[in-house]
C-alpha cells in the first residue's frame, strides 16, 4: 500500500479514515488567528515542525497547545496610576485584552500609593503576577505592591526597597525565571524634579519579600524607558533624566543580567538622528519588547530642544549598538507614554502621556507590530486620561 495513512476508523484492515487538512505557516499561531474550523484545528509551523490544536476558538481570544506543551493565549496588559496635570493623580487600573482592539476597562486601584504616577511595574510574565515599585506620597514611597493580571482587583503589599523611596523608577523582569529588578528614580525635591539615584534592587516576583540590593546603573537617571527579552535574562535600561540637574535629557543605553546582581554595563545610545538637538537626549519615553525575539521600542519622550516627539526606536537586545528609526506615534505624547507587549505575540502598546505647551493628558492607546518598522494604528482608549503611568502584562514566557 502507499499513500498517507491517517487515523483507522474500524478494526477492519483496509479502512483508513480521510486525512484532516492542517494550516501549515511559517510561524506559531496566535490568540487572533481566528480559525474557521474552530477548536481542534491543526496548525503545523513549518520552519519549528512544531504542531499545534486549537483548544478555545473564542475570536481574538484563541488558546493553542503546541506538541511540546508550547501555550498561545491571549494576553492582558495593565497600566496603574498616572499624574493628571488636572487633578494630580489617580489610582485607577486598567486592563484591555492586547489582542483585541478597543477601549480599556477598569480593574482596580492602586493601594498605598499616594501619587502612583511616579511608579515602575514589570512581571512575571504567563505567570501572572505584576508589580508596581514606589512611587510619591507626600515623599518618595519605598514600598511594593501586587496584581494578579488574570484577575481583576486591587493591589496588594508585597515588600518594601532595599534602599530609600523613589520616583520616576524603570524596572525589567526575565519573566517566567520570576526575578524582577527595580532601577534607579528620583529621591528628593518635589514629585516632578530633583536628584536620580543609581541603585538597583531586585525581588523574586512570586514570593512577597523586601527587596535585595542588585547593584548600581552606570549613571544615576530615571524616567527612562525599561524592557527585557524575557527569559533570555538581559534588561535594557534607556535614556532619561540624568544626575543631580532633572531636566537634563540623555541618550545612553545600559543593560544588565537579570539573574546576575551586578553593575549595569554599556549598550549604545538613543537614536538622535531626527531630533533637532543632536545628542541632546530623550527622557519620558516609555517602552516594551517581542521578549524572546529580542527586541525592543521606545515610544515617544521628551528632547530638549524639539520637546514632546512622535518617534518610535527600536533595538535588538542582545546586539549591543545604538538604536534605530522604528516609525512614529499617532501624536506627540512626551512626559510618560506607558508601553505594554504581548511578548511574541509581537503587539506593543504605548498609552497615554500628555501633549503640547501646556501640557495636556490624552488616554489615547495605540499599537505596533514590533517586529515590523512601521507607524502606530488606533487601538482604543483609557478610562483616564493621565502621564507618568505603570504597566505590564503577562505576555512574557
Amino acid at each position: 500500500m502507499s499513500g498517507v495513512i491517517s487515523d483507522n476508523t474500524q478494526k477492519a484492515s483496509g479502512v483508513i479514515a480521510s486525512v484532516a487538512s492542517a494550516t501549515l505557516d511559517s510561524s506559531d499561531p496566535t490568540a487572533s488567528t481566528n480559525p474557521s474550523t474552530g477548536v481542534g484545528t491543526k496548525w503545523i509551523n513549518t520552519t519549528s515542525g512544531e504542531i499545534f490544536l486549537c483548544t478555545d476558538a473564542t475570536a481574538g481570544a484563541n488558546k493553542w497547545i503546541g506538541q511540546k506543551l508550547k501555550k498561545v493565549t491571549s494576553s492582558r496588559g495593565i497600566w496603574g496610576g498616572g499624574s493628571q496635570n488636572s487633578s494630580g493623580h489617580t489610582t485607577c487600573i486598567d486592563y484591555v485584552n492586547i489582542s483585541v482592539l478597543g477601549n480599556a476597562t477598569d480593574f482596580g486601584d492602586l493601594i498605598g500609593h499616594g501619587d502612583p504616577g511616579q511608579s515602575a511595574s514589570t512581571s512575571n510574565g504567563v505567570s501572572a503576577r505584576g508589580l508596581f515599585f514606589g512611587g510619591y506620597i507626600s515623599g518618595y514611597y519605598d514600598g511594593i505592591s501586587y496584581v494578579t493580571i488574570t484577575s481583576a482587583g486591587n493591589s496588594a503589599d508585597f515588600g518594601d526597597s532595599a534602599h530609600q523611596g523613589r520616583s520616576n523608577s524603570m524596572s525589567v523582569s526575565n519573566g517566567t525565571n520570576d526575578r524582577a529588578v527595580w532601577c534607579g528614580g528620583s529621591i528628593t525635591g518635589s514629585h516632578s524634579a530633583g536628584p536620580q539615584r543609581e541603585f538597583m534592587d531586585y525581588v523574586t516576583v512570586s514570593s512577597a519579600s523586601n527587596a535585595s540590593d542588585f547593584g548600581d546603573m552606570i549613571d544615576e537617571r530615571g524616567s527612562g524607558a525599561s524592557f527585557s527579552n524575557g527569559v533570555h535574562d538581559r534588561g535594557i535600561l534607556y535614556a532619561g533624566y540624568e544626575g543631580f540637574t532633572y531636566n537634563t535629557p540623555f541618550e545612553k543605553i545600559e543593560y544588565i543580567t537579570i539573574s546576575t546582581p551586578s553593575n549595569g554595563t554599556t549598550f549604545g545610545n538613543a537614536n538622535m538622528v531626527d531630533y533637532s538637538a543632536n545628542p541632546n537626549g530623550l527622557a519620558a519615553v516609555g517602552g516594551c519588547s517581542n521578549d524572546t525575539n529580542d527586541r525592543g521600542i521606545k515610544m515617544g519622550g521628551n528632547e530638549p530642544v524639539s520637546g514632546k516627539i512622535d518617534t518610535i526606536d527600536y533595538l535588538n537586545i542582545v546586539s549591543l549598538g545604538d538604536s534605530q528609526s522604528f516609525g512614529t506615534i499617532t501624536t506627540a505624547t512626551g512626559s510618560g507614554m506607558c508601553c505594554v507587549s504581548d511578548g511574541t505575540g509581537e503587539r506593543g502598546l504605548g498609552a497615554g502621556g500628555s501633549v503640547g505647551s501646556p501640557s495636556v493628558d490624552v488616554n489615547t492607546i495605540e499599537y505596533v507590530t514590533i517586529s515590523t518598522p512601521s507607524d502606530a494604528a488606533d487601538f482604543g482608549d483609557l478610562t483616564e486620561a493621565r502621564h507618568w503611568h505603570a504597566g505590564c502584562s503577562n505576555g512574557a514566557e
